[in-house]
């Protein structure tokens, strides 16, 4: 089937893929093959970058992209919001770590659109203490959004989703932990510290296993 739109969730696993081909070559601790390969890594980390800051520049509701991201007449969709968030963290840190990257880094306004995405994601409106990630996107059927989703775990759950969410929180903190700084442009924006750090944080940290768990029941059914 031919679709020419801008679908969320396809551009969020273009930039995630290519990171992670990025990431594998970055971090190889073979210093010829990264040398071998440097265009092809800025390259990467250029096309990722596109997609990024472009996405982050398209209109949002209620701090959630678009299933489609430039037709607002579709559904808000969190999982394609937390893959994107998750690759602008990720490519932030790649590219603050190598140097030859530094060009591709995300633009201060993706970071502080991510980061406000991360505080909305990780809100009880999005995500609930079961590890039920919501509104989400049908992952067999990308027009949709999946439908029956509780709270409890006890409806319809989207392992892929709640896969993101684990991603956008580990990409997060490697960047914390590589010196980056984030602010949100939203209304409960404002610079990190220790404290805004941890207290952003805590609540997914205590939902992980949920996710885990939960994610791990749907591919078993």
């Amino acid at each position: 089937m031919k679709d020419p739109g801008l679908w969320a969730t396809g551009n969020g696993w273009a930039a995630a893929g290519m990171l992670r081909v990025l990431a594998t070559i970055q971090n190889s601790g073979n210093d010829s093959l990264a040398n071998e390969l440097k265009r092809q890594s800025q390259d990467l980390a250029a096309w990722v970058k596109e997609i990024v800051d472009a996405a982050w520049g398209m209109p949002q509701s209620n701090g959630l992209l678009h299933n489609y991201l430039n037709e607002t007449s579709t559904f808000a969709d969190a999982s394609s919001t937390a893959l994107v968030a998750a690759s602008t963290y990720r490519l932030a840190q790649l590219t603050s770590r190598f140097d030859p990257l530094s060009s591709s880094a995300p633009s201060s306004s993706s970071l502080s659109s991510a980061e406000s995405a991360y505080k909305t994601l990780t809100s009880s409106s999005h995500l609930s203490s079961s590890g039920v990630l919501a509104p989400v996107v049908n992952p067999y059927s990308y027009g949709e959004q999946m439908s029956n989703v509780k709270q409890d775990g006890s409806g319809n759950v989207s392992p892929e989703g709640e896969a993101f969410v684990l991603l956008m929180e580990s990409a997060r903190r490697d960047y914390l932990a590589n010196g980056g700084k984030v602010s949100s442009s939203g209304s409960g924006g404002g610079s990190n510290g220790a404290g805004s750090t941890k207290a952003a944080g805590s609540r997914t940290s205590r939902t992980v296993v949920a996710l885990v768990v939960a994610a791990s029941l749907m591919m078993l059914a």
